[in-house]
């Protein structure tokens, strides 16, 4: 790597450990006042395709920040979405970001690892079947929090890793890098054809949140 590459990967690490406390002018000198307005996800992302450690920089990203990234990406793709869906025990989930197509009347929620080891990814997968499963047996719930749902007739579940992952899916979960997300997102059904994910059928589509219900019965 050349020394101005390795300024600019620095003073992104930098900027990132202290929010743009001390070292807002080293990383705008080096990159231009284009990066002032980059999310930490964007820097690290940089950080990343500079030659930078994933789990050095992924210690500087708060589990919000990724999830933000996540959610925002969603919207520019024209989906409707709802974060931080979760419900109490007994029979309580949490999904990160649910987002639902209405065009399409796909659903997609997502796990959102900004860091996660592969050894691990097994066990999260399994977990976000358990969950999506959990949460689709609650309309009641679910529908509250993402009204939309009820559009959708099949639901997708996926994790988002802020690096490569080593494999594309696992059982019924995509994994995808955060690098990928723009084009999964924007070619959902033919990455399930290829890799052979069915969906969640959704029990919820059609219905609505219990709320509107009991307003449109007064």
């Amino acid at each position: 790597m050349n020394s101005d590459a390795w300024k600019v990967r620095e003073a992104i690490y930098r900027y990132l450990a202290t929010r743009g406390r001390d070292s807002t002018g080293d990383l705008l000198g080096l990159l231009g006042d284009s990066y002032r307005d980059k999310s930490a996800v964007e820097l690290a992302l940089e950080y990343i395709y500079l030659g930078g450690d994933p789990e050095r920089v992924s210690e500087l990203l708060s589990w919000r920040d990724f999830e933000y990234f996540v959610s925002r990406a969603m919207e520019l793709s024209g989906m409707h979405v709802s974060r931080g869906v979760r419900a109490p025990p007994p029979r309580g989930f949490e999904i990160d970001v649910v987002g639902i197509d209405t065009a399409s009347r796909l659903a997609i929620a997502v796990d959102c690892k900004h860091w996660s080891r592969s050894s691990g990814l097994s066990r999260v997968a399994r977990d976000m079947e358990d969950r999506i499963s959990r949460a689709l047996s609650r309309c009641d719930t679910i529908l509250r929090k993402a009204p939309e749902l009820r559009i959708a007739r099949d639901v997708y579940a996926s994790i988002v890793l802020l690096r490569e992952p080593p494999t594309k899916a696992i059982g019924r979960v995509f994994i995808v890098s955060v690098y990928r997300l723009r084009d999964f997102l924007q070619n959902l059904r033919t990455y399930a054809e290829e890799l052979g994910i069915e969906p969640y059928r959704n029990p919820c589509h059609g219905q609505r949140p219990v709320d509107s219900y009991t307003e449109n019965q007064g």
